[in-house]
């Protein structure tokens, strides 16, 4: 085959050359540019380091509540505490208080921190108050603490798993009750059980049963003794601790958790125990609280300083004044006076044994006391007298006989001790004075003899 145009020729090898040295060009460039390491990728490495040091709020919460990181991990409950400067009313609160040590050393402790702006929504009259009444300012406070460690991703899952087990209930509840809804449409005409089929059976409505259920809770007990609510708000999402929302989650300390709230929580009024006054005796309690005199000076009288000064444990269902004071003059006095049977009545107001108002809730209650608050039920507890006394517990309040539980948990070093509003009187203890009873026995004789004369002069009518 014969070629023209040799110079054409040419220029399509040149053409062709350039395109192949152009190839070869770009494929170096690429080389070195993916010979790295690719964007992103020690950033990402970076994050996987970091990320056991970042806290996150649960899926569930707002953006509302903020999450602290670990930054204070290294500290304490209390350093924390002090560090904050939000908090510095509560650190305040610690320190004039005996709690500084526990929750430097012991936990681990979740601890609910009310802001300063929540002791200044209390008034400065309560803050005061509290401040200066040691006893009302440590209740207080320990309310405000829970054995063991929760972060708000615990307690949002606990929330969740009470939600489901509500939810199980709901919907069991719902299916027996058109299980019977259904039998009885089988006794009735056909055209009753179509109207109740499509009226009462529907799939909608066991839906909705479902779906309007009771808001979740959890309860967690403090170190007062007393449970705290913790709930989820249904119209923000946050977490709430009784009426507190949680306005920053997860200040973790070496020995446990700090949630900060908005709010101070109060103890129930019936059930807000003074301080630990492990180093006192019951006797000793008793005599340095000047609402339990008659009790104190009782008891003298009665030689039982002893028994209730070295002994134990037990548990003292305490008289107040108030309650001696319910007694007419006669009664006290005849009682105050009469050491035999006020040592009766002293000894059936003490049992062996040293009971929380938390777990005579739990004895009263059993498997009803999911919640103390509305718990019901009754117990008998043995007194020194060797006779039982009845304690009923009725929506979380404690009586026992006739009398009610004003304060409970004093606690003692050898027991614990809870004030009452009304003596208790055993049954075998008649309080009479000696001139009543005279009287009385007269009035007898003479209502007696009156009746057998009328009768004698009767049989002689007739």
């Amino acid at each position: 085959m014969t070629f023209t145009g040799g110079t054409s020729m040419k220029s399509y090898l040149l053409a062709g050359m350039s395109i192949l040295l152009l190839l070869m060009a770009s494929a170096t460039v690429s080389a070195a540019l993916f010979d790295g390491p690719m964007v992103g990728e020690n950033a990402t490495t970076d994050n996987a380091s970091n990320a056991s040091n970042v806290t996150t709020m649960p899926t569930n919460a707002t953006e509302n509540q903020t999450v602290a990181g670990n930054a204070t991990a290294a500290m304490t409950v209390a350093d924390v505490l002090g560090q904050q400067e939000n908090l510095t009313t509560l650190a305040a609160a610690v320190n004039a208080t005996n709690l500084t040590e526990p929750l430097s050393q012991d936990g681990p402790y979740t601890v609910f921190a009310p802001t300063d702006a929540a002791f200044e929504a209390l008034g400065n009259e309560t803050v005061d108050q509290l401040m200066n009444e040691t006893d009302r300012l440590t209740a207080v406070l320990q309310y405000h603490v829970v054995e063991g460690n929760y972060t708000s991703q615990q307690l949002m899952e606990m929330l969740q798993n009470q939600t489901m087990n509500q939810t199980a209930n709901m919907t069991q509840n719902q299916t027996a009750n058109m299980t019977q809804e259904q039998n009885v449409t089988q006794n009735q005409t056909a055209n009753q059980t179509a109207n109740m089929t499509m009226e009462n059976v529907t799939g909608n409505q066991t839906m909705e049963n479902v779906t309007a259920q009771q808001q979740a809770a959890v309860m967690l007990q403090t170190l007062l003794g007393e449970n705290l609510t913790v709930s989820q708000n249904q119209s923000t999402g946050d977490l709430m601790v009784g009426n507190a929302t949680i306005v920053m989650a997860d200040i973790n300390a070496s020995n446990g958790v700090v949630h900060v709230i908005d709010a101070v929580l109060m103890p129930p009024e019936n059930v807000t125990g003074q301080a630990n006054q492990t180093g006192m005796s019951i006797v000793n309690v008793i005599a340095e609280d000047d609402n339990l005199s008659t009790l104190g000076t009782a008891s003298r009288n009665a030689n039982l300083t002893e028994t209730l000064d070295t002994g134990g444990p037990y548990t003292v269902f305490a008289p107040t004044n108030d309650a001696f004071g319910q007694l007419t003059p006669e009664d006290l006095s005849e009682l105050l006076n009469n050491n035999e049977k006020l040592a009766t009545v002293l000894q059936y107001h003490v049992v062996e044994g040293e009971y929380t108002a938390d777990e005579i809730i739990g004895m009263a209650a059993g498997a009803n006391a999911t919640n103390n608050t509305t718990a019901s039920g009754s117990t008998t507890l043995e007194t020194l007298l060797g006779e039982d006394i009845v304690v009923t517990v009725s929506n979380g309040d404690i009586m026992v006989e006739n009398a009610t539980v004003e304060m409970a948990n004093i606690d003692a070093s050898n027991g614990v001790i809870h004030t009452i509003d009304t003596v208790l009187i055993p049954e075998n203890v008649t309080l009479q004075p000696t001139g009543a009873a005279e009287a009385a026995q007269d009035m007898t004789q003479n209502q007696t003899t009156a009746n057998q004369t009328e009768t004698a002069t009767a049989n002689q009518t007739v």
